[in-house]
């Protein structure tokens, strides 16, 4: 991959200077970031596969991937958050029909007791010494070596896999979205799928990471600043309402974690799925299973087989151009006026009312996603 310019902290590139697919996403909303297509030449990929978090209900991302690589469709890019990091990373590995199947074949032997190791006894023991998580890691990251010693990729670095491969995760010392996509492997793939509380963090360098999630569990917007027109989201989130309510305080985990996923996705679809020729696949045809439930993973990759058949069979919408939301506060237009600004980007181009609304505030159609060509939108929790 291209490399020059970087600045590597810590096993991620800085997002300053870094090349799009390798930018660190900066904690502070930069209202007025003027990133110039010079600062982020690099690299581009015309298809992106992005994989969302999920536990357990990764196992629907197998039949997703199975439908994709069946039909032809691979990926120029890989995005993964959380589970979806280590679907991707074999992906990236093998991005064929035997590398699904060899994939498929790891989920269907995986237990509860392989990835949460310690049992009730564990738990308690954590709770009482005041350890940072219920569980240890070490079930995970045996788990982790290996699957990756079956897939052929134990040890790797990012350089070394087919696809490029990113992958998605938070900084908790910096308090931030970080995108690895060099060094180590595993490090990377831990660090995404700690998730805060179930998990210790994965201290990398100085500084302390944990679940991509947290922030951003589908990286649809990581796939837009390297460049992806086209891009397949495999969503392994779901937001069917509960058949009851949550009793139990894995449920309740369980279902927050879910309404927080949902969410991040219809934002990110909202602000981004117009701009470029998205195609998300998620099933909801029943209640999902407790993220931890590895006893439905049959059932899941059959789901995952039906969704993306679904997806894949709706027509085809073309993305339209979008006006920038953020030029309004930037030039210091008063509320009412920003507010109009911000509306006209949900009426579309072609319309009469969309036509007079751009029209009276001087709108210039721009490519990309606010910020630029390809700069990414960043939060800070100082800005919420």
């Amino acid at each position: 991959m291209h490399t020059r310019g970087k600045r590597v902290v810590g096993g991620t590139e800085d997002m300053a200077d870094a090349p799009l697919g390798a930018r660190r996403i900066s904690g502070a909303l930069r209202a007025a970031d003027q990133t110039s297509s010079a600062q982020i030449a690099g690299p581009t990929s015309e298809t992106a596969f992005v994989l969302s978090g999920g536990a357990a209900r990764g196992a629907i991302q197998v039949g997703m991937l199975r439908v994709l690589v069946e039909r032809g469709i691979v990926p120029d890019l890989v995005v993964g958050t959380s589970v979806g990091s280590f679907n991707g990373a074999w992906l990236a590995a093998h991005p064929s029909v035997e590398g699904v199947e060899r994939l498929e074949r790891v989920w269907s032997g995986v237990r509860f007791e392989d990835i949460f190791s310690g049992g009730p006894m564990g738990v308690v023991l954590h709770l009482a010494r005041r350890r940072p998580s219920l569980y240890g890691d070490q079930g995970m990251r045996r788990f982790l070596e290996r699957t990756t010693r079956l897939g052929d990729f134990h040890g790797s670095n990012f350089e070394d896999l087919v696809v490029p491969f990113l992958v998605v995760a938070t900084n908790l010392t910096r308090c931030r979205l970080e995108v690895f996509s060099k060094g180590p492997l595993l490090p990377a793939l831990l660090a995404s799928a700690a998730i805060p509380a179930v998990f210790p963090p994965v201290t990398i360098g100085d500084e302390q990471y944990c679940d991509g999630g947290l922030l951003d569990n589908v990286g649809l917007r990581v796939a837009i600043a390297r460049g992806a027109q086209h891009i397949y989201v495999l969503d392994a989130s779901s937001d069917v309402i509960a058949a009851q309510p949550a009793t139990t305080l894995e449920s309740v985990v369980n279902r927050s974690l879910q309404v927080m996923a949902a969410f991040q996705l219809r934002s990110a679809l909202e602000l981004y799925a117009h701009r470029r020729h998205v195609i998300g696949m998620r099933d909801d045809a029943g209640e999902a299973p407790l993220g931890a439930d590895f006893r439905a993973t049959a059932e899941l990759i059959k789901a995952g087989r039906s969704a993306a058949q679904r997806a894949l069979a709706a027509p085809e919408r073309e993305p339209e151009r979008s006006i920038d939301r953020q030029r309004a506060a930037r030039c210091g237009m008063w509320p009412r006026a920003a507010a109009l600004w911000q509306s006209a980007a949900r009426v579309p181009l072609a319309s009469r009312p969309g036509r007079f609304i751009r029209w009276a505030l001087g709108y210039q159609p721009q490519d990309g996603v606010p910020g630029g060509p390809h700069a990414l939108e960043t939060f800070s929790p100082a800005h919420w």
